[in-house]
């Protein structure tokens, strides 16, 4: 199947589904494409909202999802393109823009505003604002959001004019836009798992990660490697993946409020150069990796995933977001153990279920010790 029958048997499963439902095709290409979103463990409960609000000089404010990550303390926002014609349509620039205001205008007005004076007093959009402006917080220390995540949700392709998505920081903290379009739904849909997450040290102004190759015979299952992780590149490979990183740790990092994270806020705050040696470090695997000619540095991951440590992950990022420690970052190194699985790209679905499986049992015995608890001493 190519992409230009992928696209019409997408849109006749949503005409089809809408007219059994008696339900509008837009709403049922939304209830779709986020069920498979879900399943490919890129969202988690979004809740259907639709708001379409006008406030003052006729700003829109609107959006038809949302959703929380507590994993990488994000609100999530979810706006709908959806075209219900045979004909290919294009995702623009300008379309992505005045999505990504319109749900920008609404976090704005539920952070600064009164969002009751664009609407009925019964609208459950009021409950919204208000859950998101508490979450917020009066400041970046106090808040349990740490960056926003909007989703342009697309049955076009996208504009080869289409070059960059970046966004301008907004209310002190990162924004960032995922495109979901035809093409990458087409992708999803022939690869039968999440997407792979490409990571290049270069990308983040890192030269590469230092590492030695552990010796312990011939296993043709994996590679083993001790790295040492540098904090900002820890924290800034989180604030762009966000919890894409964390699929398969069963301890993602919630709030600052525990215990070990204050422990591990106060040791990046007041002694970072201890960090190295207070900290357990993190366990981390990848489907394959890149090393520089000296074979010394890491310099790129493929699909790379934190099976354990994301509290000392999300506590670096959060520092960030928090300007608790900026400088202090540099002086942060974070030990890791690495296994490559050594995946090809290109698996059978009998050979994706094994490295899944054997990628499921590394996590559940990185995450099965018993807490050390002050008694113990």
């Amino acid at each position: 199947m190519d992409l230009k029958e992928y696209r019409i048997e997408f849109l006749n499963e949503i005409r089809n589904n809408a007219e059994q439902d008696g339900n509008d095709p837009q709403n049922e290409f939304l209830n779709n494409v986020l069920d498979r979103l879900e399943e490919a463990e890129e969202i988690r409960d979004p809740i259907l909202t639709s708001c379409y609000l006008k406030g003052q000089r006729s700003r829109i404010m609107a959006f038809d999802a949302y959703a929380y990550d507590e994993a990488d303390s994000s609100i999530e926002l979810f706006a709908v393109d959806f075209n219900n014609t045979q004909e290919a349509t294009t995702l623009t620039n300008t379309i992505i823009n005045d999505l990504c205001n319109h749900m920008l205008n609404f976090i704005d007005e539920a952070y600064n505003g009164n969002i009751r004076n664009y609407c009925d007093e019964s609208n459950e959009i009021i409950d919204v604002a208000a859950e998101f402006k508490e979450k917020i917080g009066k400041n970046r220390t106090q808040s349990e959001i740490i960056k926003f995540k909007l989703f342009v949700i697309t049955n076009s392709v996208l504009s080869t004019s289409v070059k960059s998505i970046n966004r301008d920081d907004f209310l002190d903290r990162p924004v960032e836009v995922n495109i979901w379009t035809l093409e990458r739904f087409f992708q999803l849909y022939n690869s039968h798992t999440s997407e792979e997450i490409e990571i290049k040290t270069s990308d983040f102004n890192c030269e590469g990660i230092q590492c030695i190759k552990a010796d312990i015979n011939d296993f043709n299952e994996y590679d083993a490697y001790l790295a040492i992780m540098p904090g900002k590149f820890l924290a800034d490979i989180y604030l762009k993946h966000g919890s894409r990183l964390l699929q398969g740790n069963v301890r993602a990092f919630l709030s600052v409020r525990g215990k070990v994270n204050k422990g591990i806020r106060n040791t990046i705050i007041k002694r970072p150069s201890r960090f190295f040696t207070y900290n357990n470090g993190i366990a981390v695997i990848a489907r394959s990796i890149k090393l520089n000619k000296e074979k010394t540095k890491i310099i790129e991951f493929h699909d790379l995933q934190i099976i354990n440590g994301g509290q000392t992950t999300a506590s670096l990022a959060s520092a960030i977001i928090k300007k608790d420690t900026e400088d202090n970052l540099a002086n942060i190194f974070v030990p890791m153990k690495l296994t490559v699985i050594n995946a090809n790209k290109e698996m059978s679905e009998e050979e994706e279920k094994n490295y899944n499986e054997l990628a499921a049992d590394i996590s559940k015995s990185a995450n099965c010790q018993n807490p050390v608890t002050d008694a113990d001493f």
